[in-house]
């Protein structure tokens, strides 16, 4: 009996050591309990002091399933050898749509630009226009406190569609922590707003993605393209900018 439990043992040893550990995890924000989700990579992978924040698109769903698990492959990047990132999912706030009948409502971002185009403007309890670049702000002094091996100089912001937006906009408000942003089909501003874009006070380094044939996204509004700064690579609009 002993030498099959050792066997077993020995069976599941690579399994353990692969395997990742993932905290569901809330943080209250004004007087609001906001989610997130923290990956961090096998025992065997050294940590390498980044940390990655996803940002989700667009997520419709009741208050009940907030998309918590919107890695877009950077927990399978992380635990690979030599990488050693921390991945954190950030939650954006649930809006019941009040615009759309028979919607089940959706989770996005206040991404201070586009909010006039997203959020319904409905009495309490649920708040309009949430401040989620305060709560990104909170969250990546929370996980930096949680993790001490996080280097503050590598730390990153990847946001997809409507997370895109919030991206750009963690480039402008959050440079004085933020090292670089990664923005996939997303823009700065929405076509209805004149918002004028503040300088960034602080060196970012950004990467933009843009599908050629996506029409629903203003490439001009992005946050490179107010720079004049574009690149075409194969069938996508690749933006950089390194400051």
């Amino acid at each position: 009996m002993n030498k099959v439990i050792s066997v077993v043992i020995l069976l599941l040893a690579p399994s353990f050591a692969t395997a990742q550990t993932i905290v569901k995890a809330t943080l209250p924000w004004k007087n609001v309990t906001r989610r997130y989700t923290v990956v961090i990579p096998p025992a065997s992978i050294p940590l390498s002091g980044e940390l990655i924040i996803t940002l989700h698109g667009l997520n419709y769903g009741s208050p009940s399933s907030p998309p918590d698990g919107r890695y877009y492959g950077w927990d399978y990047t992380c635990k690979q050898k030599g990488a050693g990132c921390i991945v954190v999912a950030a939650v954006s706030t649930w809006d019941p749509d009040a615009t759309t009948k028979g919607s089940v409502g959706y989770w996005a971002w206040n991404a201070g630009y586009f909010n006039n185009m997203v959020f319904s403007k409905k009495p309490p309890p649920y708040t309009p226009y949430p401040d989620d670049i305060g709560y990104l702000r909170q969250l990546i002094k929370t996980v930096r406190a949680k993790y001490p091996i996080i280097n503050p100089k590598k730390v990153y912001v990847v946001g997809f569609s409507v997370g895109a937006f919030m991206a750009s906009l963690a480039a402008v408000d959050l440079s004085d922590i933020v090292a670089a942003v990664s923005i996939n089909s997303g823009s700065l501003q929405s076509t209805l707003s004149s918002t004028k874009i503040p300088n960034m006070p602080n060196p970012v380094s950004v990467v933009e993605y843009h599908g050629t044939l996506d029409h629903q996204r203003d490439r001009d509004r992005s946050l490179l393209g107010k720079m004049g700064l574009e690149q075409v690579s194969g069938g996508e609009v690749n933006r950089r900018l390194d400051v």
